[in-house]
């Protein structure tokens, strides 16, 4: 569990979720996400799915995001 549970659960998960919320559209639409090197993943977990070791990933820059891209 990424922000623990009840009666731990961490504070700031509610800003976490929100701050990713908001940051990923502006970095999709920034960058092109691609692998550094291809390969298949081996998913690992019962609770939570996850690769046994993410692949490295690269960000290329598309060009320079536009002004009412950035703003909702």
């Amino acid at each position: 569990m990424p922000f623990g549970v009840d009666p731990r659960v961490c504070i700031g998960a509610q800003f976490a979720v929100t701050e990713l919320t908001l940051l990923l559209p502006i970095m999709v639409r920034a960058f092109w996400p691609r692998l550094a090197e291809p390969r298949i993943a081996r998913l690992v977990g019962i609770i939570r799915t996850q690769p046994d070791n993410p692949p490295p990933m690269l960000l290329q820059l598309r060009g320079e995001p536009k002004a009412a891209a950035l703003c909702p």
